[in-house]
């Protein structure tokens, strides 16, 4: 079990993560991946070792907009397809205050008209597990393909197959948010038993204010 808060909800959360996920750095970024440089650079082909400062540049830039947009779990996962095809996903975790104490069935009722009216999502299914209610949205988004010194071009733009379960909190107040992404389109379905059962693992602990009368 993995636990994780962030400074601006009112609960801290704790799930499972599936294994076969390499957890990266939401802090001290900048130094974790600069220790780390050698390391890459000890196990990458050398026609493609100029591209290890873009690589690591990119990454830490997207890490620090997941940090600043209250990630508190951010992994990246291979794992093998039915047909033996190396399959390479990424997990993100946020959490984030949501409001003021609010049945979480109509949380998860105005998170799927916010996303019907965006439609950004080619599915969105208000689903429960063990009565705690839940939404789930899958779609194929298009990304800004990233120029990489000596890597053959694959065009403007990059799909991936991205699922969203977003889960409320039992007042309402904090919302739990399960991003999964990869670039093997065709595969992306199949993690759905995965994120599923993170789902099911998410537990909410209220944080309480250790303010007194003495902290003026």
């Amino acid at each position: 079990m993995t636990t994780h808060d962030a400074h601006t909800a009112k609960h801290a959360i704790s799930l499972t993560i599936p294994p076969g996920y390499h957890e990266m750095p939401l802090t001290n970024i900048a130094e974790v991946l600069a220790s780390a440089e050698p390391a890459v650079k000890s196990i990458t082909p050398p026609a493609l070792s100029d591209s290890i400062p873009s690589v690591l540049g990119t990454l830490e830039f997207l890490l620090g907009t997941l940090a600043a947009k209250n990630a508190v779990y951010c992994g990246i996962g291979q794992h093998q397809s039915p047909e033996g095809d190396s399959i390479t996903s990424w997990l993100i975790v946020t959490i984030q205050n949501y409001g003021e104490k609010v049945n979480p069935r109509l949380v998860v009722r105005n998170l799927a008209e916010m996303k019907l009216a965006n439609g950004n999502s080619s599915s969105i299914e208000p689903f429960e597990i063990n009565g705690r209610p839940m939404l789930i949205s899958q779609a194929v988004a298009e990304y800004p393909a990233p120029a990489m010194p000596n890597l053959p071009s694959t065009g403007d733009t990059a799909s991936a197959f991205q699922t969203e379960i977003l889960i409320p909190s039992s007042d309402g107040q904090t919302l739990a948010s399960i991003e999964f992404s990869t670039a093997a389109l065709t595969q992306g379905a199949m993690y759905l038993d995965m994120l599923l059962a993170m789902a099911h693992s998410v537990d909410f602990q209220e944080i309480r204010s250790t303010a007194s009368s003495l902290d003026l």
